[in-house]
């Protein structure tokens, strides 16, 4: 979703702007949003909702239970249009994307430049917390946006069909000046020729958080069968 549609809808009924801050910067994430954060943004806590026992934020993948709590207690109701963004290049956003997703709510999108492009452009932003109002999802579960390692193997040895994706740096497939993601032409190109000719299953063979982005990325370059491996946490 572009900035300029997000500013056009500000305060729009139905509407959750949900701030990933960057949860990789421990005890930090949340500090960042209450210094300023884009106006009406709930601040969404991705390393509670991802529960690693390890203390590792990788792409642990939550209960349905969890997932209906986390996002009932953001706001988020069945007609509510979800735009997630965070301030590190769109990791963390396509991450609860990909959640929200694999968990049958489809009315959600990455704000493209994420808190970066909204601030390069000049766009107000705000101090605080914002408290949401009580939500409910009921969520249902889709098994086929996550693989395991047996479905990557038999992949692998031919024994199923699939091809596997690792995962870009994400300055290869984010256009620095802007923070946006780059042209459908470009990421084609950056997963090469194999990848954009076949219409076969995409498993993204990696856990780290950049791998949510990579499967966004494919969704923008035109793929729909796409899974990224990832186990209950």
């Amino acid at each position: 979703m572009s900035v300029q549609w997000l500013a056009d809808y500000l305060g729009a009924e139905n509407l959750v702007i949900l701030d990933a801050g960057v949860p990789a910067l421990p005890g930090l994430a949340k500090a960042g949003y209450l210094t300023g954060h884009i106006p009406g943004a709930v601040f969404a806590d991705i390393a509670g909702l991802v529960a690693d026992p390890g203390g590792e934020l990788g792409l642990t993948r939550p209960s349905i239970e969890r997932f209906e709590t986390v996002a009932a207690l953001v706001g988020v109701l069945p007609s509510s249009t979800v735009i997630v963004y965070d301030n590190a290049d769109s990791q963390f956003a396509a991450y609860l994307w990909w959640l929200f997703r694999s968990f049958g709510f489809d009315q959600v999108a990455v704000l493209d430049g994420g808190l970066a492009k909204w601030r390069l452009e000049d766009r107000a932003t705000e101090a605080g917390e914002v408290s949401p109002g009580l939500g409910r999802v009921t969520a249902i579960e889709r098994p086929a946006f996550w693989a395991d390692r047996d479905e990557c193997a038999r992949i692998a040895s031919g024994a199923a069909d699939g091809v596997l994706v690792t995962s870009p740096a994400a300055g290869r497939i984010i256009d620095p000046s802007t923070h946006a993601f780059v042209s459908r032409t470009a990421l084609v190109q950056e997963f090469g020729p194999r990848v954009a000719s076949t219409t076969s299953r995409l498993v993204i063979n990696d856990e780290g958080i950049g791998a949510a982005a990579s499967a966004l990325a494919l969704t923008l370059a035109g793929h729909t069968d796409i899974a990224i491996l990832g186990g209950l946490g």
